[in-house]
């Protein structure tokens, strides 16, 4: 895996992920600590981690823009936008005006903005490798981004009870400025005619041909599980917070949080293995053993059920790597965009809905108890790619194509002047 860091344009976009990604984290985890310590109430924590969650359902909606306009400069100004925002509230806090409402309306609207970095990211990876290099490309990009929320989660959620939470909302303002400076510092090349202007007729005729491709394939069977299981890591994410003062040790949001960050990090180090085998039959075994790992919240005390709780993780990690990697290896590149965003967007709905629900199930039982539940929606998916046969049938990634997923696009429709990454 480390021999793709020989790609400069690579490391550079790997950096700037990093940056991004632990002031997304940075954000995320002191934001839902701080309104469920500001209204001590679920409901508003889980309504806030599924308002977060919403702008990665809108990812569809930057396809058609991402295929046909200046990436790079995309990039710049979201950190830039987001290090706005983010610095609005640090300045909040500097003089004492704790607003609950207000907190929510800036960092809901910084995580919009900064969603778009996200699929950007997807595109450039089979830009800037080779093919044979892009699962492991995906496999660092997911390394570097998960060890550094390992040691993140952690670190912050000790922070929070040694320095101002104000500090850690500065400390985010400067990250993002930084994110901004390094992407401006990648060299793409250039094709011969970037889009300048937005022409809204042309937008929907190329969200639309994203939305076909997409229903009129297995990858929209696909988006039915992933929902699945996002619900339950959706209603995951709002117990959390709830659960370190559920047992009034606030060590234990980090500690769990770490949980998920080590089970994805360790899916980075054995998925080149993994990828040898059957695509479908080892989503079914992973997802299985994540569910069952899950349930053991009922029987096992919190300090142990926690090592079982990063386990259930590893399947996670492992589909979203190999996922990701098999759009981007059989999706021509001119379309790549919209795919991968309508995708993603689609799999994630679960996600703002299972933290909405799980706000208001929090006020009737303990989270210990709600976090194990959601092993019930793994094993569910697990299930479901076993009975289906296309989906448990599919072979090892490297060999699947665009009929294995019977995708159909006619490659007369595309110019590849109108795909610009530069």
């Amino acid at each position: 895996m480390r021999d793709i860091l020989k790609y400069s344009r690579f490391r550079q976009l790997i950096f700037g992920r990093i940056l991004t990604n632990t002031a997304d984290s940075i954000y995320f985890i002191t934001t839902m600590w701080l309104i469920y310590d500001i209204t001590k109430s679920s409901t508003l924590t889980g309504m806030l981690s599924s308002l977060i969650l919403v702008p990665s359902c809108l990812q569809m909606f930057y396809g058609p823009i991402i295929d046909r306009f200046n990436v790079k400069r995309i990039l710049i100004h979201s950190q830039t936008l987001q290090a706005v925002l983010i610095g609005i509230i640090a300045t909040m806090l500097l003089f004492n005006y704790e607003n609950a409402m207000l907190i929510i309306i800036l960092v809901v609207t910084a995580a919009l903005v900064g969603e778009v970095s996200y699929p950007i990211s997807n595109k450039l990876v089979p830009a800037l490798l080779p093919r044979e290099k892009i699962v492991s490309g995906n496999a660092m990009m997911s390394f570097s981004n998960q060890s550094m929320d390992l040691v993140l989660n952690t670190v912050i959620s000790v922070l929070i009870s040694i320095v101002s939470i104000y500090s850690l909302y500065v400390m985010n303002t400067v990250i993002f400025i930084i994110a901004a400076v390094v992407y401006s510092m990648i060299k793409i090349k250039s094709h011969d005619k970037i889009a300048s202007t937005f022409n809204f007729k042309e937008y929907k005729k190329s969200l639309y041909e994203g939305l076909y491709t997409v229903r009129h394939s297995l990858l929209w069977i696909f988006q039915i599980g992933a929902f699945v299981v996002n619900f339950g890591i959706g209603m995951v994410y709002t117990a959390l917070p709830v659960l370190s003062h559920y047992l009034n040790q606030p060590i234990y949001y980090g500690l769990f949080l770490s949980a998920i960050s080590l089970g994805m990090v360790s899916s980075t180090l054995i998925v080149n293995n993994v990828k040898k085998f059957p695509f479908g039959k080892t989503t079914v075994v992973t997802f299985v053993l994540s569910g069952l790992f899950l349930l053991l919240g009922f029987l096992v005390p919190v300090y142990i059920y926690i090592i079982f709780f990063g386990l259930s993780w590893l399947s996670v990690g492992l589909t979203n790597i190999l996922f990701l990697s098999v759009g981007q290896a059989i999706i021509p590149e001119y379309i790549l965009g919209r795919i991968t965003s309508i995708t993603s967007s689609l799999g994630v709905l679960g996600l703002p809905l299972g933290s909405l629900i799980g706000g208001f199930l929090l006020e009737v039982m303990n989270p210990v108890t709600l976090i194990s539940t959601t092993g019930c929606f793994f094993i569910l998916l697990g299930m479901f790619w076993f009975v289906h046969p296309k989906l448990f049938n599919l072979k090892s990634i490297d060999d699947l194509t665009l009929e294995d997923f019977d995708i159909k696009i006619d490659e007369s429709k595309y110019d590849a002047k109108n795909n610009p990454l530069n």
